[in-house]
């Protein structure tokens, strides 16, 4: 038996205790469920999305780097104590090769605007080698309370215009149910463009996931295009004193469903 097929194998045998159960119709929402997204070979349609993908310049070690949201030769930050014991991902991790495609060819076309284009380059030449070595700044994840949990603190001063990091975890689609508690969504946008994604950091993510809500914040978020994909970023928009809490503005959308913040 090849020891790959072992999920398949299990889903069937799955699928055969429920029909023995004679419930088709939880047999069919099971079987639909699971069996397009076990086994990446096994799929005709994750096939022409890598083929899409390598014709829009993407490598295989970076098609790799998106689909899991890990890089191999880069791994900062998961030096960090992460409260929550989550995933560690040091950069974005597409759920499919179809919103992986669907990202890299919606950025391509927006970026045809010269406005977005121009803007882009700017935010790049100030960002873009941060960027590219992931660099962790001076900063640790200390407990608040038990009304905001943990936050992000300086360890030492941070100068303004300093690059902080990439909000980084799972892109999915977006699922107005399930997310209207999850308090660690991103939209994810397509340059400056909403999509039907977001950028979902509740068990896999990195250190910004902790940096909270402020109505006067210290860091601003920017959307930038690397590999053709467009990420979301911090950077300090002031100087940052050691011992003080990294924040930034969650937007008024946030706190439609939610209690008034907390000032920080």
């Amino acid at each position: 038996m090849v020891e790959g097929n072992w999920p398949l194998l299990k889903t069937f045998s799955n699928l055969v205790c429920i029909l023995h159960r004679k419930n088709s119709f939880f047999a069919m929402k099971y079987f639909f469920k699971n069996i397009p997204f076990l086994y990446y070979p096994l799929s005709h349609n994750n096939k022409m999305y890598f083929e899409k993908i390598h014709s829009l310049g993407l490598t295989k070690p970076r098609l790799d780097t998106y689909l899991t949201g890990i890089q191999p030769l880069n791994q900062n930050g998961e030096h960090l104590n992460y409260p929550d014991k989550i995933e560690h991902l040091s950069e974005l991790a597409f759920a499919s090769p179809k919103f992986l495609y669907r990202a890299l060819q919606t950025t391509k076309n927006n970026l045809k605007n010269k406005k977005r284009s121009a803007r882009n380059k700017w935010t790049f030449s100030l960002f873009g080698k941060a960027l590219k070595e992931s660099s962790t700044p001076p900063i640790q994840i200390s407990f608040i309370n038990p009304f905001l949990g943990h936050g992000v603190f300086a360890k030492e001063d941070i100068q303004e215009l300093s690059y902080i990091g990439q909000y980084v975890g799972v892109v999915r689609k977006r699922s107005c149910k399930k997310d209207i508690l999850n308090s660690y969504i991103f939209g994810y946008v397509s340059t400056s463009k909403k999509t039907r994604y977001v950028i979902d950091a509740k068990e896999k993510g990195n250190f910004t996931r902790y940096i909270n809500h402020s109505d006067e914040p210290n860091l601003t978020s920017r959307w930038i295009v690397e590999d053709g994909i467009t990420k979301v970023i911090f950077f300090t928009n002031r100087l940052i004193k050691k011992g003080e809490q990294l924040c930034y503005d969650y937007g008024p959308t946030f706190w439609k469903r939610r209690s008034n913040p907390q000032l920080l």
